[in-house]
């Protein structure tokens, strides 16, 4: 079924996404008033609440994306994400119903807290969880849809998101405005100084919590039809550092010798990571050939043991003679040579360096930003 261009999961993904967004800013908008007014914390203490709930987010997020691209797939990782975060949602509604006060709207109950504790951290979790999966689901099933055609999946996911943008920015207007008016229809209220509080919170988060519970059981019903992604390799840019931190100390303790790369690519250590050292003709893990790194089309380039470089000059790699192999082992050394490229491919491939720099450049100019918030507050 399609409409407007896009298939029905893209539809039921962003209701999904909407229902998620209501939540979020229908909860997040009443959480401080909350917990000033109707459990009596402090300012700080509501605070610190807030703020772990921001901190959990992202990191709940990096687990998520991890799995997600992995063997769970993306279809299941929001299942499970959307089901922590409507549970999340879900126990803080019934922390704040008046049945779990002694005498509402004061002296809330020790399960209250507790129940409260439980649905912060499973909001957080749930929601970090599901970021990383509704936009990239989309895109799957559009590219999937159109991979016939390029120039029409290249239009269909341009327009995708823009309807993202808009019925995600609906979802969090609807959150904003319509669960705290919920508050007024309790006619109790509680007074802190000389300021009068409505009690009516547990209608609001109900109202968030509902939208939640109505996106996973439309997600449930429909989840035969999402198709899961294949697996990618995991902790790509941790490898990716790690390879070029190993690759720099051979450079540095003289292990791997090539005076054109080091200094041509001497202040870049992701560079690094994409030469290529083999042992066929050097047992002292000298270079013998390389990759350029510039170009993300870049093809291996043997190199013999003195190559001129690009100004005229030798450059030596330092590689002993290699050692004659008898006639009757070249079927197995063909299968050992085919074995070890197809492991260093599989370990380390260059696209993951050019994509690791990417990232990195943009990290870079980002980096002023939480400079800036760490300088003015």
């Amino acid at each position: 079924m399609m409409l407007l261009g896009f298939p029905s999961g893209v539809w039921i993904t962003m209701a999904v996404e909407f229902a998620e967004r209501l939540g979020y800013y229908g909860t997040t908008f009443m959480l401080m008033m909350y917990c000033t007014s109707m459990l009596r914390w402090n300012p700080s203490t509501g605070n610190a609440v807030i703020n772990g709930l921001y901190a959990a987010t992202p990191a709940a997020a990096c687990i998520s994306s991890i799995v997600s691209d992995g063997h769970w797939g993306r279809p299941f990782s929001l299942v499970v994400s959307l089901a922590a975060y409507a549970g999340g949602l879900s126990m803080v509604a019934i922390s704040s119903y008046p049945f779990m006060y002694d005498n509402f709207p004061l002296e809330p109950t020790v399960g209250s807290f507790i129940l409260f504790g439980f649905g912060i951290a499973f909001f957080a979790i749930g929601y970090g969880g599901m970021k990383v999966c509704t936009n990239p689901l989309m895109a799957d099933i559009v590219s999937e849809t159109y991979k016939d055609s390029e120039k029409n999946r290249e239009a269909v996911l341009s327009q995708l998101f823009r309807w993202i943008y808009v019925v995600t920015n609906t979802g969090s207007l609807v959150g904003i405005f319509v669960p705290p008016l919920l508050r007024s229809l309790d006619d109790r209220d509680v007074q802190i100084g000389s300021v009068v509080y409505t009690t009516g919170f547990y209608l609001g988060f109900t109202l968030s919590a509902a939208s939640c519970l109505l996106g996973l059981l439309l997600f449930c019903v429909m989840y035969r039809t999402f198709h899961k992604n294949k697996p990618v390799p995991e902790f790509v840019l941790v490898r990716v550092f790690f390879r070029a931190i190993r690759m720099r100390w051979r450079f540095a303790t003289g292990r791997v010798r090539d005076d054109a790369f080091l200094s041509a690519h001497r202040w870049d250590l992701i560079d690094y990571a994409g030469y290529s050292v083999s042992r066929d003709n050097c047992p002292d893990e000298t270079a013998s050939h390389t990759v350029l790194l510039s170009d993300p089309d870049a093809l291996v380039k043997p190199r013999s043991p003195v190559e001129k470089d690009v100004g005229g000059a030798s450059t030596s790699i330092d590689c002993g003679p290699a050692a004659p192999k008898p006639d009757g082992d070249a079927e197995k050394q063909d299968e050992e040579s085919s074995h070890r490229v197809s492991h260093h491919a599989d370990e380390l491939e260059q696209v993951w360096v050019n994509n690791a720099k990417s990232i990195v450049s943009v990290c870079r100019v980002l980096v002023a930003v939480p400079v800036y918030w760490l300088i003015t507050n």
